[in-house]
């Protein structure tokens, strides 16, 4: 220790140990800050060691340390454990930068200059216990990290950077144990703490023991709210989410719903653009344009920022600490000038289906604990299951379509299979997924022979059943029973939708429509990825049909009596509808002043009108 300093009696403390005279003057910096207990240093890991014996510590910093001062006993590892074997004693010594051999010399660049001394740091860490070992080194941060330090930082951190993190750290320590200045007396109960030194002159008294208690409990209270918070966020969002009516909606509310979170300074999504390989920024809260303008979105290459490489890898990124990524990464750079230190960044998709990606940036170091990164991951999963469902009913209902027409092998996808048995057209009504197993799907074809369509369900294997429905001289309808997914499923998660099957020699061609803001290119590539031999032959562009009767409201309005819609519009409005009803079909008759027949007739004549306007088209 320095002259005149002296050990604390009470309170949690923070060692520094070796050469600290560096930009990041740690020393003074912790000592201006209010929120700790004391703050020691001393010249050598032995005094450090003596320390941790007598007072309650939460944290060691380990500075530089030239050869030979205040080290010699950790130069050389095998000294302090007779008991390594001789490969372990030579990795040891190497990486503390020892001779293999007297009289040789080490060419280890831990000798040259100011350097951190690997067994130092090892030493540290074993005796810390679960207690944070922090190294400052300039070099060699990866080999300190796997001696098995806390964090590592550079001589050149902004000392505001350098001590947050230390306290961070140090209180990460106190709220998962709780500590006292010295061990209470001795009893059975405190003596499993395993840190209680013998002497009385050391324990704590009564009114200090309560104090670091009183703490502990406000701390946990104060991580208990927060979480709280964090929760309600969260609930909050699913809420909005699930009444999103597009999917710039969904974008939208997922940002501003994160905005609220701890720490958030910026949220964004990024949409990927297939066509270009770039994920773009397409809604944010929180400011910070030129932040997001001069960011990189490419998905090629190796300096691919958190946002790419999520959407790349279809996983979750976190970086706690941009100053601890390479200098040569440019998005790095980019976001230190701008102050962002910690990113959270999670993919937005579905069933493999990428859309693009949700980002949570802060101007605080490890900002996002492990609550919020899965509340994130939470949040960006259901927005892809929303987007998902939108997509396909735009697909549905799209005024402007694109038609495909693409070659595929026959493979083992039952419809595909169904078309080249049949050897014939099928045109595909639709295919609806099913909770318990497959889906179902009415198609229409030309009549066939009654033996063919009994040996259907045997004959091709994942059809579980068939079920005429209508029939007549030349066509067909049939409902069939699909034991598995089939293409058509496949591609309506991708926006697009399935109008019929067409054996065309040894292939069969499908027939695509999807909404003309789709992706073409993704639907193609998920086919060639599905299917063998995948080959696009025709695009066209088209208007829908449904369009050409007007809106769905004034079709509803001129197919329905004045009657028939106020019986629906009773029927609705007094929970005829709901799972258990609310009023019977007598008790609405009775409202509307009709007998029970009456009502019968309208009702079902309604639904009739409503489901053909719906389904027809």
């Amino acid at each position: 220790m320095t002259s005149g300093q002296r050990l604390p009696t009470e309170g949690s403390t923070i060692v520094l140990i070796g050469d600290l005279s560096s930009t990041v003057d740690i020393e003074d910096g912790l000592h201006t800050c209010t929120d700790i207990g004391s703050v020691i240093s001393v010249e050598s890991v032995d005094t450090a060691l003596d320390i941790l014996e007598s007072v309650s510590v939460q944290c060691l910093v380990s500075g530089l340390t030239r050869p030979g001062q205040g080290s010699e006993r950790v130069e050389n590892p095998v000294e302090r454990d007779d008991t390594n074997q001789s490969g372990s004693d030579a990795g040891s010594r190497s990486r503390a930068g020892v001779p293999d051999r007297p009289g040789e010399e080490s060419e280890s660049p831990e000798r040259d200059g100011l350097a951190p001394s690997i067994g130092s740091i090892e030493r540290l860490v074993d005796a810390a216990g679960d207690r944070p070992v922090i190294a400052v080194a300039e070099a060699n941060a990866e080999q300190v990290l796997e001696a098995g330090a806390h964090d590592v930082i550079g001589p050149h951190t902004p000392l505001e950077a350098a001590v947050a993190r230390i306290l961070n750290a140090a209180e990460r320590y106190r709220l998962e144990s709780i500590t006292v200045a010295g061990p209470t007396p001795p009893s059975e109960s405190l003596t499993t703490l395993g840190s209680i030194p013998s002497d009385p002159q050391f324990w704590p008294s009564f009114e200090s023991v309560i104090r670091e208690a009183s703490l502990a409990h406000d701390d946990l209270r104060t991580e208990r709210n927060r979480l709280e918070s964090l929760l309600h966020c969260l609930y909050a969002a699913w809420w909005r989410l699930g009444r999103a009516e597009s999917r710039s909606q969904v974008e939208r509310r997922l940002c501003e719903a994160l905005s609220a979170v701890e720490n958030a300074d910026l949220v964004w999504v990024g949409r990927l653009t297939p066509e270009v390989l770039e994920v773009t920024p397409e809604t944010w809260v929180g400011g910070r344009d030129e932040y997001l303008k001069e960011q990189l979105y490419s998905l090629e290459g190796t300096d691919l920022s958190p946002a790419a490489a999520t959407v790349t890898s279809g996983s979750r990124t976190l970086i706690e600490e941009t100053t601890t990524q390479p200098s040569g990464l440019r998005w790095a750079r980019t976001a230190l000038e701008h102050g962002i230190r910690s990113i959270c960044s999670a993919p937005i998709d579905f069933q493999g289906i990428t859309y693009g990606c949700l980002t949570v940036c802060s101007t605080e170091p490890a900002a996002f604990d492990q609550w919020t990164v899965d509340g994130v991951s939470a949040l960006a999963e259901v927005g892809g299951v929303l987007i998902n469902r939108l997509e396909l009913r735009s697909a549905v209902y799209a005024d402007q379509m694109v038609e495909l027409e693409v070659l595929v092998e026959t493979g083992d996808d039952p419809l595909t299979v169904l078309a080249e048995y049949l050897d014939q057209r099928v045109d595909i009504e639709t295919v609806v997924a099913r909770s318990t197993f497959g889906s179902v799907g009415t198609i229409s074809v030309s009549s066939i022979p009654e033996e063919n369509e009994t040996a259907l369900s045997s004959a091709i294997e994942g059809i579980r059943s068939v079920q005429t429905m209508t029939g007549g001289h030349d066509s067909m309808r049939m409902q069939v029973q699909f034991a598995e997914r089939t293409i058509a499923d496949s591609l309506a998660d991708h926006g697009a939708v399935v109008r019929s099957l067409e054996p065309v020699g040894n292939r069969v061609r499908i027939t695509v429509e999807l909404p003309a803001d789709r992706s073409v290119r993704r639907v193609v590539q998920f086919l060639e990825d599905e299917v063998s031999n995948t080959e696009l032959i025709t695009r066209r562009s088209e208007r829908s049909p449904r369009d050409q009767s007007g809106r769905f409201e004034d079709r509803l309005e001129k197919g329905l009596t004045e009657r028939q819609r106020q019986t629906l519009e009773t029927a609705y409005y007094n929970g005829y509808f709901d799972w258990p009803r609310e009023r019977t079909g007598e008790e609405i008759a009775d409202a509307l002043g009709v007998s029970q027949p009456t009502f019968t007739r309208h009702f079902r004549t309604a639904q009739r009108k409503l489901f053909e306007l719906l389904f027809d088209q």
